[in-house]
């Protein structure tokens, strides 16, 4: 009887533990998809490599002029 009743309450412990779990990782989870998605993408300078915004014109870093130089990042199904 006593081993039934450690086996209820270590089951019921690992199904709270879990879905605290669940919780923390899926709030993480949406934290950076959302963050992710709002960070514009970068790419990098044709001149100096470091990474500036695909509608930049001139380089803040090496302030050469990069328009029509740049690879800008293609969409998934471009």
């Amino acid at each position: 009887m006593i081993l039934f009743r450690l086996f209820a309450i270590l089951l019921e412990l690992t199904i709270w533990v879990g879905a605290a779990l669940a919780l923390i990782y899926g709030f993480h989870w949406i934290r950076a998809y959302f963050q992710r998605v709002s960070e514009p993408a970068r790419v990098p300078c044709p001149h100096c490599a470091e990474l500036i915004q695909p509608e930049a014109r001139i380089c803040r870093f090496c302030q050469r002029e990069v328009e029509g130089q740049l690879n800008r990042p293609r969409g998934l199904f471009q």
